[in-house]
């Protein structure tokens, strides 16, 4: 008895050992792992150098949430979302109270669209952490995005709150007022964001795009250039300066931006479009057909592109290309109340009375005060009268009156 106790005793003592040796070579490889997170950390510039530290920390310490949270964080920056998400959740197995995480988690359904998923998670984030401001920005931008103006704001507010100088903050919430038709709201914002970065031209960029909308077009042209002064290469402004002289008709100033614009990027199809634009309006028609041409061959979408194309050809008699151009503007908005006009005068001018009126009516539906219109229209209106009285005339049983009467319609022009 006293040597099975004996036996049992040394059994129970290896045992104890192998344990204590296991969770010494666990501590060991973890302090290991810890070292190899440290150095990724240190990084932090998004490397594939920064990624593979983690993932030796986590090889060798396969339960290191941190690290498998910060891995995801490399792969969300890379645009791998589907393994970001599968650290992230790896990071929320091992700690489901990580809020960070949810948050992740968040941001990158958000970046794939999945936005009933990403509010989820960023809900989930506050619950861990009530005090948490990031998923208030995921929240925000959500609510911006469908519509929900004043929950989006009052996302957004419950940071600037607390940290009123957040430059991101100010801009969304500009953005937020903007898109609500706020104009003077937003204002308020974008003021705020240049007097806490005054040498950021994107941000002078943003105010002189606002004060366009409001038509104060002195203030628009002076943050327009001032955001030159701060980088003379930002094509975007010098894009948005053009437009805004073109608006003003200053179109020799607006030329000389549009073509140094395109000298740099040939390929930019609103500077073309608008380049095209000067060029009808000087009625260089054949050269606006040029310009208008490159303008679709670089955004076969750009309506207004097809839409001057098409009426340039009506005013050449080109009516085939003419239609050609329309249809396309129609196919991408059929909504379009100037290019079913001069469709309807493609159709007048080729006898096909029914199809003209139909054509005028639809466009006069959308836009009562179409120019034009309503003339145009009553001018069918008596064409296709006179059509059907000619064909009327021609019956054996016709009487002479017809007959006046399409000669009273003819000295009138019709």
């Amino acid at each position: 008895m006293i040597k099975k106790l004996a036996v049992v005793g040394m059994i129970v003592s290896f045992a104890w050992l192998v344990i204590e040796k296991s969770d010494h070579a666990f501590a060991q490889d973890c302090e290991q792992a810890q070292e190899f997170y440290s150095e990724g950390v240190a990084l932090s510039d998004g490397t594939e150098q920064e990624a593979n530290y983690y993932r030796q920390a986590l090889t060798v310490c396969p339960q290191y949430a941190e690290a498998h949270y910060r891995l995801a964080h490399v792969y969300a920056g890379w645009g791998q979302y589907q393994e970001a998400m599968a650290e992230f959740q790896a990071a929320l197995r091992l700690t489901p109270q990580y809020a960070e995480a949810y948050n992740g988690l968040g941001e990158t359904y958000y970046n794939q669209g999945y936005y009933d998923e990403a509010m989820k998670n960023f809900r989930q984030a506050l619950h861990q952490r009530p005090g948490y401001l990031l998923p208030h920005i995921g929240l925000g931008r959500i609510y911006a995005q469908r519509g929900m103006f004043r929950e989006s704001t009052q996302e957004f507010l419950q940071i600037l709150e607390k940290d009123p100088e957040n430059l991101d903050i100010n801009y969304e919430l500009g953005r937020v007022y903007e898109k609500s038709g706020d104009l003077d709201k937003a204002l308020q914002y974008y003021l705020a964001m240049k007097r806490l970065a005054p040498k950021r031209d994107d941000i002078s960029a943003r105010l002189g795009s606002l004060y366009r909308k409001q038509k104060a077009y002195e203030s628009a042209i002076r943050e327009f250039k001032y955001a030159l002064s701060l980088n003379p290469y930002n094509l975007a402004v010098q894009r948005e300066l053009a437009i805004l002289y073109y608006d003003q008709k200053q179109y020799n100033d607006a030329m000389n931006l549009l073509l140094e614009v395109l000298r740099l990027r040939a390929t930019d199809a609103e500077a073309l479009e608008y380049l095209g634009k000067i060029y009808f309006t000087r009625r260089e028609y054949d050269k606006a057909i040029e310009t208008f041409r490159e303008a679709v061959q670089y955004d076969p979408r750009n309506i207004n592109a097809h839409y001057y194309l098409g009426f340039i050809y009506i005013g050449k008699g080109s009516y085939q290309e003419a239609m050609s151009e329309l249809q396309e503007v129609l196919r991408l908005n059929p909504s379009h109340p100037e290019a079913l006009f001069q469709l309807s005068i493609i159709h007048g001018e080729r006898k096909e009375l029914e199809k003209a009126i139909e054509l005028c009516r639809r466009a006069i539906t959308i836009n009562p005060d179409l120019p034009g219109g309503q003339y145009t229209l009553g001018n069918l209106y008596v064409k296709l009268g006179k059509q059907e009285l000619e064909k009327a005339a021609s019956r054996p049983s016709a009487s002479p009156d017809l007959r006046k009467k399409i000669e009273t319609l003819g000295k009138l022009g019709y």
